[in-house]
C-alpha cells in the first residue's frame, strides 16, 4: 500500500512540473470542459506558444498514473474490509479507484486523439468530458472514503 501511495505522489509530482509552463488553470478547463471550442482554443493556445510537446509529455506518465492512485485507494479500502472496519456489503467501493483509472485512461486517449487529428467534436468533447468528470468524482469520494476508513480505523485502537 505505502508503495503504491509513493509511486502516486512521485508520478503527480513529476506530471505537474512537466506541466508547469502550461496554465494548471488551462489544463483543468481542458480536461472538464464540455465545450468543443473551449477545448480547441486552449489547444491551438498551446500550439501557437510553442507548449504542445510538453502537454503530450506528461502522457507518458499520466497512463501509468491512474494506476498507482487506483492501487493505492484500492488497498486503503481493501484494507478496511478486511479488518471489518467496514461491513462487507460495501465491498463493491473497492472497484471504484479502478474504474476512475479506467475513465482517467480512456479521457488520455480520447484528448490525444482530438489533438492529433485537429478534430474537436462536441460528440467526443462530451465524451471525453464525461469520463473526466466522472473521473474526479469517483477520485474524490474514493478519497473521501479512504480517509474516513483510516479515521474509524484510528478510533477503533484508541
Amino acid at each position: 500500500m505505502i508503495i503504491f501511495g509513493i509511486a502516486f505522489l512521485i508520478s503527480q509530482v513529476i506530471i505537474l512540473n512537466i506541466l508547469k509552463n502550461l496554465s494548471f488553470r488551462d489544463v483543468f478547463i481542458l480536461q472538464t470542459t464540455f465545450d468543443p471550442l473551449t477545448f480547441s482554443y486552449i489547444v491551438n493556445k498551446w500550439i501557437s506558444r510553442g507548449l504542445i510537446d510538453e502537454y503530450f509529455l506528461h502522457y507518458y506518465f499520466d497512463f501509468i498514473h491512474p494506476f498507482f492512485y487506483a492501487s493505492f485507494l484500492g488497498a486503503i479500502i481493501s484494507k478496511a474490509l478486511m479488518k471489518g472496519i467496514v461491513s462487507a456489503k460495501y465491498s463493491f467501493i473497492v472497484y471504484l479507484p479502478f474504474l476512475a483509472g479506467l475513465f482517467d485512461i480512456f479521457e488520455n486517449i480520447l484528448h490525444l486523439y482530438m489533438i492529433h487529428k485537429n478534430i474537436f467534436t462536441t460528440e467526443i468533447v462530451v465524451t471525453s468530458a464525461i469520463f473526466t468528470n466522472l473521473k474526479w468524482l469517483l477520485s474524490f469520494f474514493c478519497l473521501l472514503v479512504s480517509l474516513l476508513f483510516m479515521k474509524k480505523r484510528k478510533q477503533l485502537k484508541s
